[in-house]
């Protein structure tokens, strides 16, 4: 299971980007994205896509919070949670200045992903 979200500076859930889980059930072992949606399953329903195979994929976050709504220019979180059925679970996240571009961050791998380049791009 895999879920990749944004918070603003003050924590607050602003956008679940993606949500990789093949079964619902389970979705509570994201337990730090689970209790920043403050457990609401209609984010469960508005993400979940199946899991993907192991590989290099590019995800994209156009700016909008979870209604549709443009954010503004700010530091925003972002957020990598990867959990496994009785399994291992890990969690990642990098503050980006996200406002005329900025620098990229680099998060680090764990025992469930690799390391990934992270950049904001102009808001």
């Amino acid at each position: 299971y895999v879920v990749v979200w944004i918070t603003g500076a003050n924590g607050v859930h602003v956008r679940t980007i993606a949500l990789w889980a093949d079964n619902s059930r389970y979705v509570p072992e994201l337990y730090r994205w689970w209790t920043t949606i403050v457990r609401d399953r209609t984010f469960v329903d508005a993400a979940t896509r199946a899991t993907r195979a192991p590989g290099s994929y590019t995800l994209e976050w156009d700016g909008r919070d979870q209604t549709g709504k443009a954010v503004g220019p700010g530091p925003y979180t972002f957020w990598i949670e990867v959990a496994y059925e009785r399994g291992p679970h890990n969690i990642k996240s990098t503050v980006l200045p996200c406002a005329t571009g900025g620098p990229a961050a680099v998060l680090e791998g764990g025992t469930s992903f690799k390391s990934m380049t992270v950049q904001c791009n102009a808001l």
